[in-house]
């Protein structure tokens, strides 16, 4: 069953006071009719993102090169790896190929997602500073910011360009007859930044406000209970599994994200959709903000004194597509990490070639 986030308490006139993607609230998505649904990672990529159609013979190529970077590393969270003498020599073991793993990636290197140089240097990196978080702890909280790094590094290990701070301008765009500005945390970029489309993803830290302290959790509660129309359902068993608003998490955060997303929407390798990852330690989530074109028009074009949502037909509204949350310090988790993250490697540069 599709839903929007219910209704909130605040007026027009806060929505007039907006000027930043990160003060948006549940009331601003809501009022762009953004429907949610929870969806497999891969059918994001492969069938919603979709740069091109890849082949069955790609996809195998891609399940290789995964095989071959499944490293040792298996750790539910940072604080569970042991801090002793060796920590750092323990860690780089972990976080790299064994010989058949080396014959493998050096056979499919000239498939372009994967560099043995590049990757090995990558890898080091990973693990040193892995083992400066270690080392530090408990005597100091690990960042926000730390973790980010982590995963900027993460991405750069498919040779991804990425822009992080302070190489991301403040973006803006026209959103409800307002000027809604963002700033990402971390882009992956073409190498031509200065292209009309060079964004393939967004990334943006996000926190459990709710828990801190702990990783959010991989099964998500069952649906609660929502009203909507029947039309909705059906589009939901065909699209993917819909959202009730306790499962998507903080709805606050949500709309940040989803804010940030559109905001961005205009430089993305796709002209009606932006494929996004949120962060939160050391689990992210891949999402996905389609809009057609005909209601990016109307988002930018409506005035701001309009009172109620946007007016739009039913399949013209936004959709949102996210994923369960992988952690990529689980052996498991980071084999489907790696997959969907080769497999927009691998449409990025078939992408380019035709262009």
């Amino acid at each position: 069953m599709a839903t929007t986030l219910p209704k909130s308490d605040c007026s027009c006139d806060s929505w007039t006071k907006n000027s930043s993607s990160c003060e948006w609230t549940p009331h601003f998505v809501d009022k762009l009719g953004v429907r949610f649904f929870k969806e497999d990672v891969l059918k994001i990529i492969l069938n919603r993102w979709c740069l091109l159609r890849l082949s069955s013979d790609s996809i195998t190529k891609v399940d290789t090169l995964v095989s071959a970077c499944d490293f040792e590393f298996d750790y539910e969270s940072i604080e569970e790896f042991p801090e002793r003498k060796g920590t750092y020599e323990k860690l780089r073991k972990k976080w790299s190929p064994d010989e058949n793993q080396m014959m493998m990636l050096s056979l499919k290197e000239n498939e372009r997602m994967v560099n043995l140089h590049w990757l090995s240097v990558k890898l080091h990196e990973i693990s040193f500073y892995l083992h400066s978080i270690i080392t530090e702890r408990p005597q100091k909280a690990v960042s926000e910011w730390k973790y980010q790094v982590l995963f900027e590094k993460l991405l750069q290990l498919f040779c991804f360009d990425t822009l992080s701070q302070p190489f991301i301008g403040t973006k803006k765009a026209l959103i409800m007859g307002h000027t809604i500005s963002s700033k990402a945390d971390i882009i992956c970029s073409r190498l031509d930044t200065r292209s009309d489309s060079p964004i393939i993803c967004v990334c943006e830290t996000m926190s459990e406000k709710d828990n801190a302290s702990c990783p959010p959790k991989k099964k998500m509660k069952p649906d609660v209970a929502v009203t909507a129309m029947s039309r909705e359902s059906d589009t939901a068993s065909s699209q993917g599994t819909a959202s009730s608003r306790s499962n998507i998490g903080d709805h606050n955060l949500w709309a940040q994200h989803i804010g940030d997303l559109l905001v961005y929407l205009d430089k993305s390798f796709r002209y009606d959709g932006v494929l996004g990852i949120t962060i939160d330690k050391t689990w992210v989530r891949f999402t996905y903000l389609e809009v057609p074109k005909t209601t990016m028009k109307k988002i930018k074009e409506t005035p701001a004194n309009r009172p109620g949502s946007l007016k739009v037909e039913e399949d013209e509204r936004p959709l949102f597509f996210y994923s369960e949350p992988y952690n990529y310090l689980s052996r498991e988790d980071r084999k489907i990490i790696f997959k969907a993250l080769m497999l927009i490697k691998k449409m990025q540069c078939g992408y380019e070639k035709i262009q």
